[in-house]
């Protein structure tokens, strides 16, 4: 009985302790730009400047897989297309950069590795500059509705078998 006592006011001391949370007041002028108001007298006319600041937002595609055709001596390519899509700030450059070469590995794993060197068209992608080999000019209209560009992988070392190989594409906004 004595215990149940005990285990009754601690569960009351507990339930009161935690149900009572600090509350921290800041004052409002702290975090609230005042606006500044005009004094006008009758039968005048001023203005009012508005500013809107909105960031980038884009959506880049790339390849997921890549294959190359050719015979031995001769250069093998695979093309790709990557495109950019969004909405960006006029002094904002998307860059879309993949590495320069890779290794294509032999699944066997009985041949040496090869080099395959990578080109793309486009790497960076701003308002006014020139992109593809269309020569097509960015716009904002039409990065909205998406600008793409092709890619080149190649290599002359390829003999035959199942080769594989991963490449990095680094995408930023400066």
């Amino acid at each position: 009985m004595k215990a149940k006592k005990i285990f009754v006011v601690l569960a009351t001391c507990t339930l009161l302790a935690s149900s009572v949370l600090p509350v921290y007041a800041k004052n409002i002028t702290d975090s609230v730009a005042l606006s500044v108001n005009q004094e006008i007298s009758e039968n005048s006319e001023n203005s009012c400047k508005v500013t809107v600041s909105q960031g980038s937002s884009f959506v880049v595609s790339i390849p997921k897989d890549v294959s190359l055709n050719g015979k031995k001596g001769e250069e093998n390519k695979g093309i790709y297309t990557v495109s950019v899509k969004g909405n960006i700030d006029a002094n904002d450059i998307i860059k879309v950069i993949p590495d320069a070469s890779f290794k294509l590995k032999d699944n066997s794993g009985k041949k040496a590795d090869i080099v395959a060197k990578i080109s793309q068209n486009v790497q960076s992608f701003q308002i006014g500059d020139v992109a593809s080999a269309d020569k097509v000019t960015i716009t904002e209209e039409n990065i909205v509705n998406g600008v793409s560009t092709t890619g080149v992988i190649s290599t002359d070392e390829l003999s035959a078998g199942n080769w594989t190989g991963f490449f990095n594409i680094k995408i930023s906004l400066n």
